[in-house]
């Protein structure tokens, strides 16, 4: 989804903002930093338990 649409902010923001109106917006972008930040360590952990990682390169 994340690749597909071009990030998670596309969706993930707005709809916080509507769904609660009463949050600051430091929070709701706070709220969507630290799920892009699982998002993107989730995709690397599995590429590499999917893919042959030269560690001594890496």
């Amino acid at each position: 989804m994340d690749a597909v649409v071009g990030g998670g902010g596309l969706l993930l923001l707005p709809a916080l903002l509507v769904a609660a109106p009463g949050l600051p917006v430091a929070t709701a972008l706070g709220t969507n930093k630290l799920a892009a930040i699982f998002d993107t360590s989730t995709a690397a952990v599995t590429y590499a338990r999917r893919t042959k990682v030269d560690w001594a390169v890496a």
